[in-house]
């Protein structure tokens, strides 16, 4: 059986367990609670990095930089997320999605507003759906069980 992908998570505990939870056993997950951790973890094994805006003091531009000089360790795909209960304006919202998909993220996902929008279950559910996009076919099986 073939070895499971393996996430690197840079957040926060509650965006560490929230990402968790969704990914379940479909991937092994690393977690990084600081900046430094996050980039000491990058290594070329990583098949998918989810950092949370707000991370180390709100430093995911600085967690998103120094991945760049390390893209000689690791290609992975990037996921920018935000779990936080509290309303974030479109302006701003637009602002850190084009400055992060400037820095070559894949895509930023601001739970709050979808679960505002579309419900918790529906919300984490398409959080989900956006991990798995990014991880193999035997990773992505998984969704069926949510």
């Amino acid at each position: 059986m073939p070895s499971r992908p393996r996430v690197l998570i840079a957040g926060t505990e509650i965006a560490i367990a929230t990402c968790e939870r969704l990914i379940g056993e479909a991937a092994d997950v690393v977690a990084a609670r600081s900046l430094a951790e996050a980039l000491e973890r990058i290594e070329p094994t990583v098949a998918l990095i989810i950092s949370s805006v707000r991370f180390d003091e709100s430093r995911m531009f600085d967690f998103l930089t120094g991945l760049e000089a390390r893209r000689d360790r690791c290609r992975a795909a990037v996921i920018c997320c935000r779990v936080v209960h509290e309303p974030l304006s479109d302006a701003l919202y637009g602002a850190i999605d084009t400055a992060a998909r400037a820095l070559g993220v894949k895509a930023f996902f601001d739970l709050d507003t979808e679960v505002r929008r579309l419900g918790q279950e529906t919300a984490e559910r398409k959080l989900a759906e956006l991990i798995f996009a990014h991880l193999g076919e035997q990773a992505r099986a998984r969704l069926g069980n949510l």
